[in-house]
């Protein structure tokens, strides 16, 4: 098993208790928080809040749960079982972990005027359950189409927590304590099903048969 992806996990483990101590014991990061929040609201429009509001809606529980048992079926079809069991553990897990970190973490920090936050509010579960499908459709492709899913898919998730933000549900850090437990989870589970590993000098070279006359 490759122990770098478990490397990569622990130091996003390590990385979202530091994000959530510091926002919740500094102040300055608190404001911070809150002014990044509250400018991005202010960019509200009829429009953008329409479209934050569909994009966002994909990963409700109902329509998420339907992408994934899709994408988890799709990997097994294709013959990538150890892949597809992985990648859907690796959601199941993520949403698990944020579900159980909200109550157990919840803590009341300033809100924008007029809009209350709850304090059960970090990790995003939005943002868990976007990233965390990026990465599982990124686990069970083959290599050679993961670059351009990678970079279509980045794209779609930038607009998406950013509509997390825009319609003010929440904070920045939320997103990030979201980013960070969906992409230690899937680096989990990148390290169970080999997908990451390349190919050995062994597995490269062409076997050589003894010359025959």
């Amino acid at each position: 098993m490759d122990r770098r992806p478990l490397a990569f996990a622990a130091a996003c483990a390590g990385l979202a208790t530091a994000v959530y101590v510091v926002v919740v014991h500094v102040a300055l990061v608190q404001r911070l928080d809150l002014h990044v929040l509250e400018d991005a609201m202010r960019h509200r429009t009829e429009q953008r809040t329409t479209v934050a509001s569909d994009l966002v809606g994909l990963f409700d529980p109902a329509p998420f749960a339907v992408i994934t048992a899709s994408l988890v079926a799709g990997a097994l079809l294709a013959g990538r079982v150890r892949a597809g069991f992985a990648a859907g553990g690796a959601m199941l897990a993520a949403a698990v972990t944020t579900q159980l970190l909200k109550p157990a973490l919840a803590v009341q920090r300033p809100y924008p005027a007029d809009h209350y936050m709850p304090a059960a509010s970090w990790p995003s579960g939005h943002t868990t359950a976007i990233v965390s499908l990026l990465l599982a459709f990124v686990i069970v492709l083959p290599p050679r189409l993961r670059p351009p899913v990678a970079v279509l898919g980045g794209g779609i998730a930038a607009l998406a927590l950013g509509s997390i933000v825009l319609l003010g549900f929440h904070y920045p850090s939320d997103v990030l304590g979201g980013v960070l437990v969906a992409s230690g989870w899937s680096a989990v589970a990148l390290a169970v099903s080999g997908s990451g590993r390349a190919p050995t000098a062994a597995r490269r070279r062409p076997r050589s048969h003894p010359a025959t006359g």
